[in-house]
């Protein structure tokens, strides 16, 4: 009987030290670990979290392991191996998985200007709009996955396709397409690594089409995509996203020139009818013409 007893507590304590453990870690949030890695995007999640702290509680952020896209959709899915991931919507995503439809980086995404060889300046001028750009029979190099490639192709860009990333500056520096199109958030760092090739940041125009990036979660998941979605809105209202996103890019923007370059905007047709309608508030985009960004 007193074995029974002792096998009885020995028990209990060891359900209690569980149900502990699984409390200490309900705060854990595991984030998809190329989140982790962007500096941005992360501080962005960070800021959402601290503003939320006196409603929700306190949180942990812990990089899930290393994952390409189509698997951290399907953990998201399974709210197991990763929390929260960020990357383009597309229609299967939002339908298979919860989007936050704030723009995690103000739509930076699909800001762009052209990396081009150091011989074709000239190609780039006496361009008013998109029609002229095609009619100047202008290429641009783009992965064959890219969400981007997709939407030059939809506005009847002529683009030139790798299925690998790096492989596309030995085919600008050989001149197999004219222009390289890279985000304002990631082309000086590209282009300071590549100037031995010949590659230069092409000066007097950038193309613009709503590419948001959103935060990602599982259906099951809802609270935490509450805290987050609430934590996104007060972080605008207040100014401090806004001034995350300037401080952070601030330098590039300026070596990029960008509130003096020509816009050619393009549409995105692949945005859900949802997406499009929540994105007409234009205080979650990034306004190219501006460098200091206002407090909202």
């Amino acid at each position: 009987m007193n074995n029974q007893i002792l096998l009885h507590r020995v028990l209990l304590f060891f359900i209690a030290l569980v149900s502990y453990t699984a409390e200490a870690k309900s705060s854990d949030i595991i984030v998809w670990n190329r989140l982790s890695d962007n500096p941005v995007s992360y501080r962005i999640l960070q800021l959402a979290l601290d503003k939320t702290v006196d409603s929700y509680g306190p949180y942990n952020l812990k990089p899930s392991i290393e994952m390409e896209q189509g698997r951290v959709h399907t953990e998201l899915k399974r709210n197991l191996r990763v929390h929260i991931a960020s990357f383009a919507p597309s229609q299967k995503r939002e339908d298979e998985l919860l989007p936050i439809r704030i723009p995690v980086t103000r739509g930076l995404l699909g800001l762009r200007v052209c990396l081009i060889h150091e011989d074709n300046q000239q190609r780039f001028t006496g361009i008013d709009n998109a029609q002229q750009w095609i009619e100047k029979a202008i290429t641009i190099g783009q992965g064959q996955d890219w969400p981007d490639t997709a939407i030059l192709e939809a506005n009847q860009f002529n683009v030139v396709k790798s299925a690998k990333y790096l492989p596309l500056f030995d085919m600008l520096a050989k001149k197999r397409f004219d222009c390289f199109s890279r985000s304002v958030s990631e082309v000086i760092p590209e282009l300071n690594k590549y100037t031995d090739k010949g590659i230069i940041l092409e000066q007097n125009y950038l193309l613009a089409y709503r590419l948001p990036t959103f935060f990602f979660l599982s259906r099951r998941n809802q609270k935490l995509a509450e805290r987050i979605s609430l934590g996104l809105t007060l972080a605008n209202k207040d100014g401090s996203f806004n001034k995350t996103i300037t401080n952070a890019y601030r330098d590039q923007f300026n070596k990029i020139n960008i509130r003096n370059r020509k816009i050619i905007y393009l549409d995105n047709p692949f945005l859900s009818i949802e997406t499009r309608r929540t994105l007409k508030d234009e205080s979650l985009w990034f306004n190219p013409l501006m460098t200091e960004q206002p407090a909202l």
